[in-house]
């Protein structure tokens, strides 16, 4: 009874108890699957690992002492290539996922999204090579945070502006200061999600797509914060 309704069936195992059963699924949703026992006829679910790899299809021993599983890694890293030479050097490299980096029009700094303390975050590389988090789950408290999404720097990279998915709400564009501070929605619409997209050359007007149901729309809003959007087209693909 505690397991999530997600639309679909967890892989599971019985024990040979036929009551309890381990199930490989996410704490949240962009977490990887790890394993969890539940219990069919109760409400208890008990984490049985924690891991930035994925264990999935779990098979039970017939003493139901050990657990067979298959592993999944994911190793995401950032790295940066040269034009001149085609040189590849690994910019972040950790044991943890490093992604979506995204260059300050006039700065030599990106941002990027990261697991590298667990929840998800997104962090700034900065121009002494530095990196620090921009923004963290603890700016969204009490609410729970599944992913952040494409962070992309203002020209100066004195801002980000994002899409955050929360627990229970809808995929939305925030927009924070990188000296800190609380995030502050983008637009002030209650349609469906916003998917962020491209900053104009001045840093004052964000293109975004805005998602409907299996509707799409390219979408303009002024980066003054809670502004209103307006449309640039519609119908850009259906699913």
């Amino acid at each position: 009874a505690s397991l999530p309704q997600d639309g679909f069936t967890f892989a599971f195992s019985w024990f040979p108890d036929s009551r309890h059963i381990v199930v490989s699924m996410p704490a949240h949703i962009g977490d990887p699957g790890n394993l969890w026992i539940a219990d069919t006829v109760g409400k208890s679910l008990q984490r049985l690992t924690s891991t930035p790899s994925t264990q999935y299809l779990p098979a039970v021993s017939p003493d139901g002492k050990r657990i067979l599983y298959q592993e999944i890694g994911s190793d995401l890293d950032i790295a940066k290539v040269t034009l001149t030479d085609g040189k590849v050097i690994r910019l972040i490299a950790t044991d943890r996922d490093e992604s979506m980096p995204a260059w300050a029009a006039h700065a030599g700094k990106f941002a990027y999204v990261t697991d590298r303390n667990g929840p998800p975050e997104i962090w700034m590389h900065d121009e002494d090579g530095s990196d620090r988090p921009l923004v963290t789950p603890a700016d969204f408290a009490p609410s729970e945070i599944n992913f952040f999404m494409n962070p992309t720097l203002s020209p100066s990279g004195d801002r980000v502006v994002y899409s955050v998915s929360q627990v229970g709400g809808k995929l939305l564009l925030y927009i924070s200061s990188t000296s800190g501070g609380s995030p502050t929605r983008v637009t002030n619409s209650t349609s469906g999600a916003e998917i962020a997209g491209s900053l104009s050359p001045d840093g004052r007007q964000l293109a975004y797509y805005g998602v409907d149901g299996d509707k799409a729309r390219l979408m303009r809003v002024r980066m003054s914060g809670q502004a209103t959007p307006s449309q640039l087209r519609e119908n850009i693909y259906s699913a």
